[in-house]
This record gives structure tokens, C-alpha cells and sequence, in this order.
């Protein structure tokens, strides 16, 4: 029985729309621990790499100029993953189903024997709720979890002593922190849907093709959402975007 931990780079954060760009594993014996060593490829993926990506990982799309595309790997995969436990970093949600379709789009169909995610066990074992929380930063014990008014005043207190404990964030201004807090985005509209991106334009968070589009090169997006079930206030940013770009 084996166990394969593996990483993936990829063009984008979608595992439906995105491409692998390069793919390291290691395969062992679950029993005996036996490794069959390091395997790692750079392939050329079929749409050129985004900037954003590339400040990610690295990757530019001059070093994968003259590689390979996966499909000229795909059956070899195919072949080394078929039957195995996968294991890796957050790889449920991401790396698994990404894998899986690219092998899938080259008509290599592999078999999962289970999942072993360690991101998933980290989260259960050091659990980051609002009482593990409470423990790691004011070393107490959070008595009363899930009663409003202690819940406030433990939020409250933890808040102060993260802003003590690290100096960087106590020297952003409020607008600095609200972007520390949203993965590094300033976001528009209370949901998030609706970002500003590093040219300074609103542009779309979601959408399978929409995801990091400028609001203003998909202006029929922006009407379908106006008159569907989103909310309001996203509603309102779109309608404002709109009214500013007719001017």
C-alpha cells in the first residue's frame, strides 16, 4: 500500500478552469515507510501564466517556454498515482481535483484508494476557534463559549493582545489592517464580491469566468447580478461602477 504527498503550481486558484505548471510527489510504502524518491516536472500549461500567479509561485512564463505539455506526462501519472492514498497540504479542495481533471481531459482515469490531508488534521488537532483562541493568546480558559456577551468580550480582548503582540499591524493605518484581514484585497462590497485589483480597477472575485476580470470588460456580468439574487449591497457597488464607467 502506498501513500503519495504531492504539490502543485498551477496558472490560477480554480481547480476547474486552472492548468498545472509544475508537479512534485513522493511516493512511500505506508507500512514501511520505504520512499521511491523525488519526482518533479515543469509543464507548459495551455493559457499564459497570469502576473498575479507568477508573484505566487514564482513561475514565469519564460521558464516553461520550451517544456512540455501535461498531456505528454498524463498516462505516466496516471499510472504512478493510480491506486495510492494521496497526502499533502490542504490538497483536498485544490490540488486532488485539479489533478484529476487534467488526467481526466487526457482520458487518464485514476483510482483514489483515500485522502489523508494534513492541513485538515492540523485544523482539527489545533482547533482555531474563538476558545482556542482565547487560550493561545490570553493563556485562560473560555468558560462561557457561545454566550454572546462572553464571546464579545473574549474577541474584544483578543484583538488588543494580537495588536500588542505584533508590532507590524499596530503600525497600519484602519484601511491597511481591513486589507490584511481580507487575504490582502480591498474589497467593495461588504461579500467580497467585488475587488480592487492592482491597477486600481473593480473587478470580480467569483464567477468560474469572470474570477479576476475587471468589472468593465464584463459589463453583461455586472447586469446579470444586478438583477439576481446577490446582495444588495453588491448590487449597489455594480450599479455605482456602472454609473461611473457611462460617464
Amino acid at each position: 500500500m502506498n501513500i503519495i504527498f504531492f504539490y502543485i503550481e498551477s496558472t490560477g486558484p480554480n481547480p476547474d478552469t486552472d492548468y498545472i505548471i509544475s508537479l512534485a510527489a513522493i511516493k512511500r510504502n505506508y507500512v514501511t515507510g520505504e520512499s521511491y524518491g523525488l519526482k518533479e516536472i515543469l509543464v507548459k500549461p495551455p493559457v499564459e501564466i497570469p502576473a498575479e500567479s507568477t508573484e505566487v509561485h514564482g513561475i514565469t512564463n519564460e521558464m516553461v517556454s520550451g517544456k512540455m505539455p501535461f498531456s505528454a506526462y498524463a498516462k505516466a501519472i496516471g499510472e504512478y498515482f493510480d491506486g495510492c492514498i494521496l497526502s499533502g497540504y490542504n490538497i483536498r479542495h485544490f490540488d486532488v481535483p485539479l489533478l484529476v481533471r487534467e488526467l481526466a481531459s487526457n482520458g487518464v482515469f485514476i483510482t483514489i484508494k483515500a485522502i489523508l490531508d494534513s492541513y485538515k488534521i492540523y485544523t482539527l488537532k489545533e482547533r482555531r476557534d474563538l476558545s482556542a483562541a482565547k487560550k493561545f493568546y490570553l493563556n485562560q480558559t473560555h468558560e462561557d463559549a457561545h454566550t454572546a456577551g462572553a464571546d464579545t468580550i473574549a474577541a474584544m480582548d483578543i484583538y488588543y493582545e494580537q495588536i500588542v503582540r505584533y508590532p507590524e499591524l499596530s503600525a497600519m493605518t484602519i484601511d491597511e489592517l481591513d486589507i490584511y484581514c481580507n487575504d490582502g484585497r480591498k474589497t467593495l462590497d461588504i461579500a467580497g464580491k467585488i475587488y480592487i485589483n492592482k491597477d486600481g480597477l473593480p473587478t470580480y472575485s467569483f464567477g468560474s469566468k469572470t474570477k479576476d476580470v475587471p468589472v468593465r470588460d464584463n459589463i453583461q456580468f455586472a447586469n446579470w447580478v444586478i438583477s439576481n439574487q446577490f446582495p444588495e449591497d453588491t448590487k449597489n457597488v455594480l450599479r455605482k461602477i456602472l454609473a461611473d464607467l457611462n460617464q
